[in-house]
């Protein structure tokens, strides 16, 4: 049986997952969720303060064209990438700092526009941006989309690089899905529905929820991911972690705990708590799930989990396409049946992952917010009926 303080998926918070600062409770500290429309999305534009909290109001901002692009850079790789910008876009700091020493030009940009400042904000390297801010390095420089470093910092959350930016001279950054590209050719309705249950990973990594696999980019291989935060290194690991999830995962134990502690009295489970604070919150949370969830606790937190992997283990090559769909339609059908809409299979997951993570997540909870935003017109959970219907096998 799975322990119940198992410590999996501590895979690095990287790339257009939003975590504004004091978002948990009725208002909105980061976002107003005012809109407007920029090509087929509704944008939130944030407004930091010098003291690096954010505040405030989100006005309404339409982003400009970006400007034409500089020369790609002759010691750049097929890409338009110099070793500046992979060594950002790979968090190298050591070797960010090195290439700096050389004297190299710090604006030049791959064939996205984007430079090695912008890179650094999209895989959320702290120390990166701030090397390249501290030698000079153009702040309003905005990439071939129209999104700048601190529109990327932004949508990651990162407070405190998204102050130094605009500090520094850049504009308020905006807060939004970018709109990823369709799948070509069109996915079945039940294809695009299994793709949603693991959609907020999506919008976490950086990858085009509309497609298998993890596309057009993440910070890392998911090789890596995989060998260090779940332990596996083979498509047998990779096929044994999905067997776990679909049938016992964490689930089971946070039902066996939280089972535990709803039956005992308040004043025991109290004194419970004050004698082991370190894991106070993650008590609370295990007990308050099963009172709310029953033997549906963690759930979706191990379904969620387990489309992610599907996807992760297809985009190195382990399981083809028709075995990734193979295993991803029955995780839909059984998310699909647990649960009511988007928002309830979220909130399980939620619910679940605080038994895990042992403390709140803005994070995660600004990412709910724009997520199931009925005006964010990119989010899969938006665009995806609920009851759509998974019971023909679609073809692959």
């Amino acid at each position: 049986m799975t322990s119940f303080l198992c410590v999996e998926e501590k895979a690095q918070e990287t790339r257009r997952g939003i975590g504004l600062m004091g978002l948990i409770g009725g208002g909105l500290r980061g976002t107003d969720e005012a809109t407007s429309s920029r090509k087929s999305g509704r944008h939130h534009r944030l407004t930091t303060a010098a003291t690096g909290a954010l505040l405030g109001l989100l006005a309404v901002m339409t982003l400009a064209p970006a400007e034409d692009a500089a020369p790609i850079s002759p010691s750049a790789d097929g890409a338009g990438l110099t070793p500046l910008m992979l060594a950002a876009r790979k968090s190298d700091g050591p070797g960010v700092l090195e290439i700096i020493g050389q004297k190299v030009p710090l604006n030049e940009v791959d064939r996205h526009g984007r430079t090695a400042l912008i890179w650094a904000c999209v895989v959320g390297d702290w120390d990166c941006a701030k090397e390249l801010i501290d030698a000079g390095a153009d702040v309003t420089v905005a990439d071939a989309q129209g999104e700048t470093a601190a529109s990327h910092a932004a949508d990651l959350g990162m407070v405190e690089l998204v102050d130094l930016l605009t500090r520094k001279g850049a504009a308020s950054p905006i807060v939004h899905i970018i709109p990823k590209e369709p799948a070509n050719p069109p996915l079945s309705a039940p294809h695009a529905w299994a793709l949603g249950v693991s959609a907020l990973y999506a919008q976490k990594f950086g990858y085009n929820p509309n497609v298998l696999g993890m596309q057009p980019f993440i910070p890392e291989n998911p090789q890596i991911m995989m060998a260090r935060d779940w332990n596996i290194k083979s498509r047998e690991d990779l096929l044994a972690s999905l067997n776990r999830l679909t049938t016992e995962g964490t689930r089971a134990g946070y039902q066996k705990k939280g089972a535990l502690l709803a039956a005992l009295d308040d004043a025991t489970f109290n004194a419970q708590l004050q004698s082991d604070p370190k894991n106070a919150y993650r008590f609370k949370a295990a007990r308050d799930g099963f009172k709310k969830w029953g033997t549906k606790e963690g759930l979706a937190w191990d379904l969620c989990r387990a489309a992610m992997l599907v996807n992760s283990g297809y985009s190195v090559g382990w399981i083809s396409e028709p075995e990734a769909w193979d295993l991803l339609m029955p995780i839909a059908r059984t998310t699909q049946s647990n649960f009511s809409s988007w928002q309830e299979m979220n909130e399980n997951f939620q619910d679940g992952r605080a038994v895990w993570i042992n403390q709140p997540s803005t994070r995660y909870d600004f990412l709910t917010r724009l997520m199931t935003s009925p005006v964010e017109p990119n989010s899969p959970w938006t665009k995806l009926d609920w009851k759509t219907d998974l019971t023909t096998p679609p073809n692959h």
